[in-house]
């Protein structure tokens, strides 16, 4: 025993040794892994409120400002969806709008087997001019027109005109607008091949529409991201993505920016006539640590401060990757204020001179500023070549908020909300590429993934997202149609202790009703601990535990017994215990994982086993198994080499399972044995397993105990091999990774260079 303690106790080091340092590079990059998932086939219906399939490639969402009618800007078709009642989702009107044939015809002969694909109209723009009209612009099979349409029934306002520069020719070129006193504010390409930027003001009535001056010097291979206008503020703010020519490096670099323009910006009179005088741009930085920054911006959303707050409050969260990490798939949050960006534009600029960027010595022309006089010729020269700003707008606090080492985030919705003690909590969701929601709630300390949520049952390409605060509904795009699912759904949670343990700033246990319930409906007399999950406190004195159900399992000798227990969660523990609340000996027993444990059936293994799952260090008892030795009672279904527990309608439930291995003790054998475990079967091989009786042991009670074959010394080497592997692999990639950087940014291990200065 003496020689097993000490080897176990080596295994358990080395194991340890693993996890620790898993857990090291988890957290130093801020990895972070959903509470619980709420997968198709195991509830999703119940997270999936409503799904409309009428429509193809919903590529547009636009809500109402009393959150009732979600339009919908799709492949040939704009609709209106009444929304108004949670879970339901009904078509108002539809207006068909399809190239005429000849156009159709002109694009296939360009396109030819890519022409069902590229040639349809995408609606691309979907606005409000006003309370009675929408603007709409369409590829419209690479032809791009727009129309103005009434919003209640549909009907164009105006026939369908061409429209260079107002959406993108192509279907899958990104682009952005808004709407702002009946203006509207577009980034899109405005060429067929889509290499020229355009960033524009148009539909003036009392003055001339704006643009770029040369935007290829401007900008340079860009992709326009989302547009911003706030209330009160006097600019309008372009979120996207280029290729940095301020930088030189060996290979590109693409850099996130931010840009602006003046809402009372009406060009020149001899110098940028109609052309933006305001028009300015600046990095975004989202830091990754001691690593080169995430610099690539997918998606971004504007976070309105709570009332009585200032505006400078207003906080943006974008969705940003790596181009040096592309091959592992990481994707960040990061935070960034109205008040940063401001004061980065209200600072210095460079001057772009020939082939470089040069510091403006001249202070007095207060660059970026609105207001400023457009007659000054000279002034405006220079202009045209100053836009960029000398300093880039930090992260908040300079980190990310959150970072994914899995799932690659494309789009993103936010809001605010107020627990029950008052405090207010942001709420992320995030879209993965693949079709799951994670539900983020950011507490004072650290991002906490609450869920995820799968709302396709196979991936699919999100076009948009849209949260509606009003409905408490967030409404997700894709080629399948438009999906509802609710901002929470606290019925989920059956106990104090789960209702509590998911911190969920939406849902709280009610004690009067026993049931977790909205936050919003009952205010403070709820129990919820949004910081730290706290059952024992929140929970104290609620009778709402009543337990797991015993479940009875008859054994019999040389038989081999699989039990299973479900996590309650991707976070917690499983454990297994007798009803004594020791441990179960190694020797006797095996635990491969998964909620499994695994003996032979013997006089010492008849007993109640309880699984227990841990949490948050609270610990919770999730399954109770009374095994029983000898023949099983009448009711109990057996097939060959099974045995199940029956259900009242006759169908096994998952308990456990118990096979005979082979009686000859010279002799191989092979016996399959399965159970059900949440409507899936589990089949297992079980080879080998036939025993040389004149070597059975005899316990101190004299009973013989069945001897089994322990490959434990083998399962130690293993582990401590595996242990070294996994070090000195992630020594090596973490090596290798650097080292590729700094190849690919073209400076030496010597010489370290950071994103945030420029060369001379």
């Amino acid at each position: 025993m003496g020689i097993w303690f000490s080897t176990a106790h080596m295994a358990r080091f080395w194991v340890v040794i693993v996890l620790v340092g898993l857990m090291w590079v988890m957290v130093s990059h801020g990895w972070l892994t959903p509470r619980t998932s709420v997968i198709d086939g195991n509830g999703s219906s119940v997270r999936v409120a409503a799904h409309f399939s009428e429509v193809e490639n919903a590529t547009t969402l636009l809500l109402s400002d009393d959150g009732a009618t979600l339009y919908v800007g799709a492949r040939n078709a704009i609709l209106s969806l009444s929304v108004s009642q949670p879970g339901v989702l009904t078509l108002k009107h539809k207006l068909d709008w399809t190239p005429p044939q000849t156009a159709l015809e002109k694009c296939g002969r360009q396109w030819s087997k890519k022409a069902t694909v590229k040639c349809p109209n995408y609606i691309r723009v979907l606005q409000f001019l006003n309370a009675t009209h929408l603007y709409v612009c369409g590829t419209h099979a690479f032809q791009p027109h727009d129309t103005i349409i009434e919003m209640e029934t549909l009907r164009h306002l105006r026939k369908p005109l061409e429209a260079k520069g107002r959406c993108p020719f192509s279907p899958v070129d990104r682009n952005t607008g808004i709407s702002v006193d009946g203006e509207v504010y577009l980034a899109t390409t405005s060429d067929y091949h889509g290499n020229t930027p355009s960033v524009s003001r148009f539909l003036s009535s009392r003055r001339d529409d704006v643009s770029l001056d040369n935007p290829m010097g401007i900008l340079q291979e860009p992709t326009f991201i989302k547009s911003a206008a706030l209330p009160g503020e006097e600019k309008v703010y372009f979120f996207f993505t280029e290729t940095s020519n301020e930088y030189h490096f060996m290979s590109k670099l693409i850099v996130s920016r931010v840009a602006q323009v003046c809402k009372n910006d009406v060009g020149g009179e001899l110098t940028l006539q109609k052309r933006w005088t305001t028009f300015a741009k600046a990095q975004l930085v989202c830091p990754q640590g001691n690593e080169l920054p995430f610099n690539i911006l997918h998606d971004i959303v504007q976070l309105p401060p709570l009332d009585g707050e200032s505006s400078d409050d207003i906080t943006f969260y974008g969705i940003f990757s790596s181009q040096w990490s592309l091959a592992t798939r990481v994707s960040a949050v990061c935070a960034f204020k109205l008040q940063d960006i401001k004061a980065v534009f209200s600072g210095n600029y460079r001057t772009w001179n020939i082939d470089r960027y040069t510091s403006q010595s001249d202070k007095s022309l207060r660059f970026g500023e609105c207001g400023l006089p457009n007659d000054d010729n000279g002034r405006l020269g220079l202009v045209k070549k100053t836009f960029l700003t000398e300093e880039n707008v930090k992260a908040v606090d300079n980190r990310m908020v959150l970072s994914s080492p899995d799932q690659m985030y494309s789009r993103i919705v936010s809001q605010q909300t107020r627990a029950a003690s008052g405090q207010a909590y942001t709420v992320l969701f995030l879209l993965t590429e693949s079709g799951y929601l994670h539900k983020v709630v950011l507490s004072q300390r650290g991002p906490h993934i609450i869920e995820e949520i799968q709302v396709f049952r196979s991936p699919q390409t999100v076009k948009n997202i849209i949260l509606s605060t009003s409905t408490g509904m967030v409404f997700v795009g894709s080629p399948e149609g438009v999906s509802q699912v609710p901002v929470s759904n606290c019925s989920l949670y059956q106990t104090c202790a789960e209702c509590v343990m998911a911190r969920d700033p939406f849902c709280g246990w009610v004690p009067t009703t026993e049931v977790c319930d909205s936050v919003s409906s009952h205010g403070a007399d709820v129990r919820q601990d949004v910081e730290h999950g706290n059952t024992e406190e929140q929970c104290k004195g609620i009778d709402s535990e009543k337990g797991p159900q015993v479940k009875e399992l008859y054994q019999e000798l040389n038989r081999l017994t699989l039990l299973r227990c479900a996590k309650p969660s991707s976070q917690s523990l499983l454990t297994w215990r007798f009803s004594n609340d020791t441990l179960l000996p190694p020797a006797i027993y095996f635990q491969p994982g998964e909620g499994s444990l695994i003996f032979i059936g013997s006089s010492l293994t008849v007993g109640r086993y309880h699984c227990v799952s841990v949490v948050q260090g609270l610990e919770k008892t999730e399954a109770i198994f009374s095994v029983k030795q000898g023949v099983r009672p009448h009711g109990i279904g057996s097939t060959s080499g099974q045995r199940f527990i029956t259900s009242q309608s006759g169908t096994p439930t998952e308990t456990g399972v118990s096979v005979t291995p082979g009686l000859s003790p010279s002799t191989s054998h092979t016996t399959s044995f399965s159970s059900t475990c949440q409507g899936y079967v589990i089949t297992t091989h079980i080879e080998n397993l036939a025993m040389n009786s004149s070597k059975a042991q005899i316990t101190d009670e004299g009973t013989p105990l069945i001897p089994f074959k322990s490959y434990h010394g083998e399962l130690v080497a293993v582990s401590v091999l595996l242990a070294v592997c996994v070090l000195m692999l992630g020594g090596l990639y973490l090596w290798h990774q650097r080292s590729l950087r700094r190849v690919q940014l073209g400076f030496s291990p010597a010489k370290t260079l950071s994103l945030g200065t420029v060369d001379p």
